[in-house]
């Protein structure tokens, strides 16, 4: 199955903390755990690790920052498509950026959204596909692809396509710890506490410890030997794009070791605004499922455009509204969003779930922490509880979900029966992400 991730990339510094610090106040963090974010980052990761082909389409750039992000989607099997920044005072692009100039979408662009799919499809590229099954086993998908973990489980999904671009000549074994083996998958080696951040003779990115000391000493050693080999191109990167110097976007996180819950403090902000290219637009059209996070708006409906009313379902991760929800809704197919998510000055106690499905999703939910996940369509209503679990760390734990959920998708759950089956599935696998600190231990 494969699924395209459209939106945001960042590089995120985790701290777990008994509390958090007050003004003039320093704080020792009981854990640490760097990794790539964000919301369409994490749920590739997610998809990858249930056996899915990811691919990522973000903007990520070149700084030495960006060599650890390319080290951890590796690691997970996940290919990765570079947005291109929009280049100021250029007015060929059009509004929906670089794809248009180009002819990609055509005029059949301009006619309005893709059809939405009602219940389940009988053509395209799910029609070969019965019912999603359960992912009551996901664990397992990690037993396929050979040795790596210990035990001899591979921890990149089987099948997974090794990502374009790869350095292949020696770059050098900076290592960063011990050494955790070598997997058989686009990610290497697992990599123990102290981490493997070295790169292969064949440019497939080795694994880097979970631990903080391995995290950073593994990770870095791969940043310095990205940026200094005779082939630059990060592992998972896709060759033939233009390399981008732009400061990838940071985060800092603390999360409370009692609650599990976080502060996160973001330069998100700062990341530049992308068009669509024709590399991000053939992996949209042969994907099973496109989800897309609500970052990089001109991207994203350039990309959906590209379709002229087919293709895969489009799902949209709704954590926050931001300029230009509004414009993105009318090509999406279903909507799951937090309680967070409504347009500005929407009374808190309004309808959110009639609005969404007013601008055209035929199938939208609201999710709530622990609490019921409301769903809805134009005939019916309901809801899922989840499971009741403690929570350890949140941070990650909607991608989790989103990742699940678009697994399920990808198998074919478009039926509202299905899909809100699928509710319930991705919840399972989003309660066993919490318990555990840091976005990635969970898999482990």
């Amino acid at each position: 199955m494969k699924g395209v991730f459209v939106g945001l990339t960042t590089l995120d510094s985790v701290y777990l903390v008994d509390r958090l610090p007050g003004a003039d106040e320093k704080c020792v963090a009981r854990d640490f755990a760097m990794n790539a974010g964000g919301p369409a980052t994490n749920a590739a990761v997610t998809f990858a690790y249930l056996g899915g082909r990811a691919c990522l389409v973000s903007a990520i750039g070149t700084s030495p920052a960006a060599a650890l992000v390319h080290a951890d989607l590796a690691r997970y099997g996940v290919r990765h498509i570079e947005l291109v920044p929009e280049q100021s005072g250029d007015g060929a692009a059009g509004p929906y950026g670089a794809l248009a100039a180009q002819g990609v979408a055509g005029p059949a662009s301009q006619h309005g959204p893709p059809g939405k799919p009602t219940g389940l499809r009988s053509g395209g590229t799910r029609s070969g596909y019965g019912p999603a099954g359960p992912l009551t086993g996901y664990p397992h998908v990690r037993g396929r692809g050979g040795p790596g973990l210990p035990g001899g489980a591979a921890h990149s999904p089987a099948g997974a396509v090794k990502p374009a671009g790869h350095v292949h000549g020696p770059v050098g074994g900076a290592h960063g710890g011990g050494h955790g083996g070598h997997g058989s998958g686009p990610g290497g080696g697992h990599g123990g506490p102290g981490g493997h951040g070295g790169i292969s003779g064949h440019g497939v990115a080795g694994g880097a410890g979970l631990g903080g000391a391995g995290v950073l000493g593994g990770m870095a050693g791969l940043a310095g030997a990205v940026q200094t080999g005779p082939n630059t191109a990060a592992a998972g990167h896709l060759a033939g794009q233009s390399a981008m110097s732009y400061a990838l976007p940071m985060s800092a996180v603390m999360v409370t070791s009692q609650t599990g819950e976080r502060a996160v403090t973001s330069t998100h902000g700062m990341v530049p605004r992308c068009t669509a290219n024709t590399s991000a637009a053939a992996a949209v059209a042969d994907a099973d499922v496109v989800v897309l996070d609500g970052h990089q708006v001109d991207a994203a409906i350039g990309l959906l455009r590209t379709l002229r009313g087919s293709g895969p379902p489009v799902l949209l991760d709704g954590g926050s509204w931001k300029p230009g929800t509004e414009q993105i809704l009318p090509f999406v197919d279903v909507v799951i969003c937090s309680t967070a998510f409504r347009p500005p000055g929407f009374d808190p106690g309004a309808d959110i779930l009639g609005l969404l499905l007013r601008y055209g999703p035929f199938f939208v939910a609201v999710t709530d922490g622990p609490g019921p996940i409301r769903w809805a369509t134009a005939e019916r209503r309901g809801h899922v509880l989840p499971p009741v679990v403690a929570a350890r760390d949140t941070l990650g734990a909607g991608d989790v979900f989103h990742g699940a959920f678009a697994w399920m998708m990808a198998h074919g759950a478009l039926a509202t029966d299905e899909l809100v089956g699928a509710l319930g599935e991705a919840s399972r696998v989003a309660a066993r992400s919490v318990q555990t600190f840091g976005p990635r231990s969970w898999m482990t």
